[in-house]
């Protein structure tokens, strides 16, 4: 129950099956709102009221007045008394995509009552009957044909639009009705798995079962000494939770996560998949991070470059919003595969990405390298960080649609990072001559980043104007992009760039950090325009918090401690910031209330736009900077926790390379957090102690060999939620 909530949450649904899911949630009776099958594009159909109820109380109609509503995870509970009848519903989502509502209905009267319903769905409009309680429909959407089938209890009377329920309630007594709609291929697959649910005994705590079993079987277990970071590490498994889709159709083919499910984000984003990647592959079933995988690497076209995925659409190099003739996302997706397979290794799939990464590089070589001098340029505004200012420094800010084509440091990072991961998948696979020749690429392109990007004048990396090699001295966040993926040499010279990320007065904002300087003219810490706007802007880069960019920093960070002789950064400041990082993802400041969303104001820590928001890292940066391991070649195991300022942690669970790997460190030699351990840091490998150190520091351990690592087939999803509630969740647990 850590993450429940008083109230509709943003009106969003917690639980989503493996292809439907709830857009927004309108408190009402039965399952109102708009709900989609696989994606939300324009062209194609929302799922519109699908479970409607009218209830009436001798004759007379309950009302639309809102209810007392509690958000958990897995459910949600609702809560309304009207003429003496008490009707608690508890709604939610199976995985096997069929939206339930179960409902008891109370008499609070000193008399018997008589009680009419009709059921009724927004989403039938031609239907016909199915056995005695059911209506059944057809529906086409993104190419594919389903069947919805509504049940509920039924009367003779009822046909083919309504359900109608009829019964007498004594004073003081109670009843439980059971209303369900599944949504199939077919209408065979309908009835057999509303079947299962219609004819459970209490299909609520079977729903929350599975839910839980999800987490349970699949989630580390974390804790430390910061709460805030502790409840943000369930907080964001339940967004990867809340993202899984695994369609099993047309080209999502694999297990996937969406960027988001609110605000038409549902679909494969290449943007997002390298960092949702390096999340996902930490949990312990490895068909996740290689589902994500498999999607990019069977739809990647001739071109080489990774595409956003629909079931029905992959996304080509068609015009864009502005007439840009290259649209897309490309960024790291070869180094994410790369670390994934570190984790969880599987010989034909490192086979199979080799060959999909080498065509990328060629790919973007082609397309995003026009001068042939290894610095990408993204493609105008088609990118992470799309309206960025430095796109429009040569044109003083007027207009972020008066773009100047740029070769950019986060994106020649990502190149050299993919470079190197390229080279070390053809070095695992025995391909000499290919790690050499990636390899060398990846030296040419750090000494171009170092040369041509670096303005010894700032002592910063800056995007250049791609026709002639001038500065736009903007200084973005991402200009820090080259440390956390190692484009940077150990030399002192480089280091004068960190001292603008710790600058009151350029990156560094009371929620930290601004994505651009708040010397550009540009600047705003809340979202919104500059300038003289021709056309609607999307997504503002000029200074709001991104936990996008927070995710990046975070690496450079850690990347500047352990790999940099440099005093500007330390474990203590890394430490902080993951802190203040988890603080920022909650509303209000209430620890209570954990949210993630698309970007936050910088001043004030509101955040704006998708709740749930799948677009950065933060379990993957607990694990490799805080906890200490961080996923490499060969048998031999690092653990360096960078988590200077906590008294003790505790990490159980973890899946690497085929072993179980538990890091507990305890500061104290009395009054424990943990007892059964010495004070210090303590590496458990498949139940053993292997490496124990007495305070915070490295420890090298060499793993036994491990059998390649095999998915373990797990399908049924389900929940983090630690206990049963008091009556299925009709108050909110603290």
């Amino acid at each position: 129950m850590m993450l429940a909530r008083r109230g509709l949450r943003h009106h969003t649904l917690g639980p989503t099956g493996r292809r439907l899911y709830c857009d927004r949630l309108d408190n009402l009776i039965g399952l109102r709102g708009r709900f989609c099958y696989l994606h939300d594009r324009e062209d194609g159909q929302a799922i519109r009221d699908p479970i409607v109820m009218k209830i009436a109380v001798n004759g007379t109609p309950i009302t639309t007045k809102r209810a007392a509503a509690y958000w958990y995870p897995s459910h949600l509970y609702r809560r309304t008394t009207q003429h003496d009848l008490r009707i608690q519903e508890y709604k939610f989502i199976t995985e096997d995509d069929v939206l339930c509502d179960q409902i008891e209905l109370t008499n609070e009267s000193d008399a018997e009552v008589t009680i009419t319903i009709e059921t009724s769905s927004g989403a039938l409009l031609q239907a016909a009957r199915v056995g005695k309680d059911g209506i059944a429909g057809g529906w086409r959407t993104y190419g594919q044909s389903l069947r919805m089938i509504l049940a509920a209890p039924a009367r003779p009377d009822s046909n083919t639009r309504v359900l109608n329920t009829k019964l007498r309630l004594g004073a003081g007594q109670s009843t439980e009705l059971f209303v369900a709609m599944a949504v199939s291929d077919t209408q065979l697959a309908a009835q057999e798995v509303l079947r299962g649910w219609v004819t459970h005994e209490d299909p609520l705590l079977a729903h929350r079962k599975r839910y839980q079993a999800w987490y349970d079987e699949n989630c580390p277990r974390f804790e430390c000494s910061d709460e805030w970071v502790s409840r943000m590490w369930w907080y964001r498994w339940f967004v990867v939770r809340h993202n899984y889709v695994d369609p099993r159709l047309g080209h999502i083919r694999h297990p996937l996560f969406y960027e988001g499910k609110h605000g038409g984000y549902a679909r494969g984003i290449t943007a997002s998949a390298p960092l949702i990647i390096n999340e996902v592959r930490w949990l312990r079933d490895a068909k996740y991070a290689h589902g994500m995988m498999r999607n990019y690497i069977e739809t990647q076209p001739e071109h080489g470059l990774y595409r956003d995925l629909w079931v029905d659409w992959v996304r080509d190099l068609e015009p864009g919003r502005e007439g840009n003739p290259d649209p897309g996302y490309e960024e790291f997706l070869p180094t994410a595969f790369w670390g994934a397979l570190l984790v969880h290794s599987d010989r034909e799939l490192l086979d199979d990405a080799a060959v999909s990464m080498m065509a990328n590089i060629t790919g973007l070589r082609e397309i995003r390298d026009r001068n042939d001098n290894l610095l990408l340029n993204p493609g105008g505004h088609h990118m992470t960080q799309e309206h960025a200012p430095s796109f429009t420094h040569f044109h003083e800010y007027k207009d972020w649609y008066d773009y100047t084509e740029l070769e950019r440091p986060d994106y020649s990072a990502f190149f050299y990072a993919n470079l190197c991961a390229t080279a070390a998948a053809h070095r695992k696979l025995g391909n000499t001559q290919e790690a050499e020749w990636f390899g060398n690429l990846a030296a040419r392109c750090a000494n171009a980043i170092c040369e041509k990007l670096w303005d010894p004048k700032d002592g910063y990396f800056y995007s250049i104007r791609e026709e002639d090699g001038e500065f736009a001295r903007c200084r973005e966040a991402n200009g820090l992009f080259p440390f956390a993926f190692m484009a940077v040499p150990d030399e002192p010279e480089y280091h004068r760039a960190v001292a603008y990320l710790l600058d009151e007065e350029e990156l560094l904002t009371p929620w930290p950090f601004a994505t651009t300087s708040q010397q550009c003219p540009a600047f705003s810490a809340q979202p919104g325009y500059w300038g003289q706007q021709k056309k609607r802007a999307f997504c503002m880069w000029n200074g709001p918090t991104w936990p996008y960019t927070n995710s990046i920093l975070v690496e450079a960070m850690g990347n500047l401690v352990r790999h940099h002789s440099q005093e500007l950064v330390n474990a203590e400041i890394l430490c902080a910031f993951m802190g203040k990082f988890a603080r920022l993802m909650h509303e209000d400041g209430d620890a209570g209330l954990p949210l993630v969303r698309e970007c936050y104001d910088g001043e004030t820590g509101k955040g704006y736009g998708c709740p749930d928001y799948f677009h950065s890292s933060y379990n993957d940066l607990i694990v490799r900077f805080m906890c200490g391991l961080t996923p490499a070649e060969g048998q031999e195991l690092v653990v360096d926790p960078l988590c200077a300022g906590w008294s003790h942690f505790r990490l159980e669970g973890l899946r690497y390379q085929g072993h179980d790997i538990s890091i507990i460190y305890e500061s104290r030699p009395r009054k424990k957090a943990y007892e059964d351990v010495e004070a210090g840091l303590t590496v458990i490998v498949d139940g053993e102690i292997a490496a124990h150190a007495p305070g915070l520091e490295a420890v090298t351990i060499e793993l036994p060999a491990a059998a390649e690592v095999e998915p373990h087939g797990n399908d049924q999803d389900t929940e983090g939620e630690d206990e049963e509630p008091s009556k299925r969740g009709d108050r909110a647990e603290q």
